[in-house]
């Protein structure tokens, strides 16, 4: 609630904006991996009178409204875990491809860091504890839309990175579950 309250009330009359700076970050940059499930181009809606309404941006920040593949939300977390860097997924050792090379300031990227650490470590993250490793890490969960209303669909998710404290992998966990519970940290 008090993410999408303060973007609604920071971009409620410029939601352009808004949108403007989520492909500024780099997040919908296609990524064009050859993996299944990995798609071509990412979809976030862009403003206009015919297909918004009030309720449009606090939904998009918190992930409706939008279509992002998981690989590029990884690839979001990652530049977090990078200091601010985001590149391009790697599934095997080889060459960097750098999308965005610093997607916030460093104290903005230090804050987000802590918080993930605390979300995992004292938060709804706790099943993500391990005792072997400091983890850091958010969870989310969005409905698919469907012509039938009665059957709810949703994706659930956990993406982070390890050791938190100095990072040398990203993971997500994605999944689609069929009606509630549905939750990103629990599943």
């Amino acid at each position: 609630i008090g993410v999408s309250r303060v973007i609604d009330e920071n971009y409620h009359n410029q939601p352009e904006k808004y949108v403007e700076g989520l492909y500024k970050l780099g997040i919908a940059t296609p990524l064009n991996l050859d993996i299944p499930g990995a798609a071509k181009k990412p979809n976030i809606r862009k403003p206009t009178k015919e297909n918004w309404y009030k309720t449009a941006l606090p939904w998009m920040s918190i992930g409706y409204e939008t279509q992002v593949p998981p690989m590029n939300t990884l690839a979001f977390y990652n530049a977090i875990a990078n200091n601010g860097k985001m590149v391009k997924p790697m599934l095997h050792k080889g060459e960097t491809e750098v999308i965005n090379q610093q997607i916030a300031s460093k104290s903005n990227i230090n804050n987000i860091q802590i918080a993930m650490e605390k979300f995992v470590s004292e938060g709804l993250g706790k099943l993500a504890l391990s005792e072997k490793v400091k983890v850091a890490g958010a969870s989310g969960r969005s409905q698919i839309s469907k012509d039938d209303e009665e059957i709810k669909e949703y994706v659930v998710m956990f993406c982070g990175y390890f050791p938190a404290d100095k990072p040398k992998y990203s993971i997500i966990v994605s999944m689609n579950k069929m009606g509630l519970p549905a939750s990103g940290s629990v599943m």
